[in-house]
């Protein structure tokens, strides 16, 4: 469906791509107008040439409602204008007045000009092919990818305890490197360390590991985490193929419940476990004393450790 929107002259913010599908975009300032799938006809002719009929558009705004005498009679039409540019793109049928011409009511008429750089209105783009796609990906990938995991009922992605005091110790260890620290999206909530930690976000650490994996070849990879993000590295080591182990150069758990467990594979000798004496959750046991709310103090070290290792 078009938006309502008034006649101003003010740009806007628009959508600039939809991963995958190939769309129409204002010719001016390469605003998504519509996916080429909303297309119904372009078999059509306006005063500004040759024009295609859609479905729906988007980053589209409204102008003044008015009777039209076009090539196939009276219509209630407005004008429809680039909400990123404020350039005319086409018009949007109200009403049609002929019983015949009622199919185009609520679709849009937008034209392009034989001349295309010059009258253009929209420009048809191709949905990326997988290699182009590959090559964005390693183009934006980091030398260092750390993902963490916080401890229960911590909040955001990255808690408080330990995440903010680790990816700050790890930017001053790795200066001159680009390191993206990402903190794993999972509930943490009690019942996910009660049951040995949150499936979901062990998942979602797995995958994430494995695409970086994938599409990054150079990047070294660091997997973490806090209480019951420990809980979750630990689910989600388990989880990589060995290949894919063999990408992680270094897993640093804090305040960690499976202290005893052993990593799989190569990962258990690339790993590095903070545990402070009197921690009872390192002991297996869901009693939470000051001692397991300092890890922060640890980050240096932890940082030393991966800087080792990458």
């Amino acid at each position: 469906m078009l938006p309502s929107s008034s006649n101003s002259q003010q740009p806007a913010a628009v959508i600039q791509t939809y991963e995958g599908h190939p769309t129409y975009s204002c010719s001016k300032c390469s605003a998504v107008i519509s996916l080429q799938d909303e297309l119904i006809s372009k078999a059509f002719s306006g005063r500004d040439g040759r024009g295609f009929l859609m479905q729906s558009a988007v980053n589209v705004k409204l102008g003044r409602r008015e009777e039209r005498s076009l090539l196939t009679g009276v219509h209630t039409v407005a004008d429809v204008f680039c909400v990123g540019c404020n350039d005319r793109l086409g018009w949007y049928y109200h009403k049609a007045a002929d019983p015949s011409q009622k199919y185009k009511k609520k679709a849009m008429l937008s034209f392009v000009s034989l001349v295309i750089l010059a009258l253009s209105a929209i420009v048809a783009t191709a949905a990326p092919t997988p290699e182009a796609g590959k090559l964005e990906a390693r183009q934006s990938c980091p030398d260092v990818q750390v993902f963490f995991a916080r401890g229960t009922t911590e909040v955001g992605t990255l808690g408080i305890v330990v995440g903010p005091s680790f990816s700050s110790a790890l930017n001053v260890q790795l200066v001159g490197k680009n390191v993206r620290f990402t903190g794993i999206d999972y509930p943490a909530q009690i019942s996910g360390f009660l049951a040995g930690g949150d499936a979901g976000g062990a998942r979602t650490m797995a995958n994430s590991v494995t695409s970086t994996a994938n599409s990054c070849p150079n990047t070294k990879i660091v997997i973490s985490g806090y209480s019951q993000g420990a809980q979750v590295t630990h689910l989600a080591a388990r989880q990589l193929s060995s290949a894919i182990q063999n990408r992680v150069v270094a897993v640093v758990t804090f305040g960690d419940p499976f202290e005893r467990t052993a990593l799989p594979g190569v990962l258990q000798s690339r790993r590095k476990t903070f545990c402070n004496f009197g921690d009872l959750i390192c002991k297996g046991q869901s009693i939470i004393l000051p001692p397991h709310l300092t890890y922060g103090s640890d980050a240096t070290a932890a940082a030393t450790f991966v800087g080792a290792r990458v």
